[in-house]
């Protein structure tokens, strides 16, 4: 994984991927339903997650910050229709 990768999994699952690099221990997950106001929904080790619980035929924009000594920037948001 070179990017932040969004996949719609179906039963309104939603798969995202981050690439990780030397120094980041974690990363900060975030989504939102319209590009400008953003929830949490993971800190995580892991550089895969899943959102669930989402309704179907929604668009849902995600970004997210690695953190390793300090919090990095976001990333550009990625868009995915929930399926």
């Amino acid at each position: 994984v070179t990017e932040l990768t969004v996949m719609a999994i179906g039963n309104g699952e939603i798969q995202v991927s981050v690439p990780r690099n030397t120094g980041e221990s974690a990363f900060v997950y975030q989504f939102s339903t319209d590009g400008i106001n953003w929830q949490e929904f993971a800190m995580s080790k892991l550089a895969t997650v899943v959102l669930s619980n989402q309704t179907p035929a929604t668009t849902l924009y995600f970004r997210f910050a690695a953190i390793g000594k300090t919090k990095g920037a976001f990333s550009q948001a990625k868009s995915v229709v929930v399926v």
